[in-house]
């Protein structure tokens, strides 16, 4: 069974650089957690393949997900997926970072 694991930790808006799945996840799970001073609103983004660091499909909501200062929250899309990526669309940070964490797992 395929099984992939990353961490960004973000602590400004944009796209995150792409991680590739290498289309042999079934499941990915985003976790994606504030911390101490920081809301964000985040997007998941996805691509077959990458131009420099641009990925630019959308997963879920194109508005992106809205997340408190302090919270934990779970994103699951079905694979298979090839280079995936958080984008951070709106961040307040007086003092804080944004870390997602993905896990992907099974195979196709």
């Amino acid at each position: 069974m395929q099984t992939d694991h990353y961490v960004w930790t973000l602590t400004s808006t944009g796209t995150a650089a792409g991680y590739d799945l290498r289309g042999l996840a079934g499941r990915v799970t985003f976790y994606v957690e504030t911390h101490a001073g920081s809301t964000a609103t985040v997007q998941f983004r996805t691509a077959r393949s990458t131009t420099g660091s641009t990925v630019t499909g959308i997963l879920g909501s194109t508005s992106g997900y809205g997340l408190s200062t302090g919270e934990i929250r779970t994103f699951q899309f079905s694979g298979p997926l090839g280079i995936v990526a958080p984008r951070i669309v709106g961040l307040t940070a007086s003092t804080g970072s944004i870390t997602v964490e993905l896990r992907g797992e099974g195979s196709w």
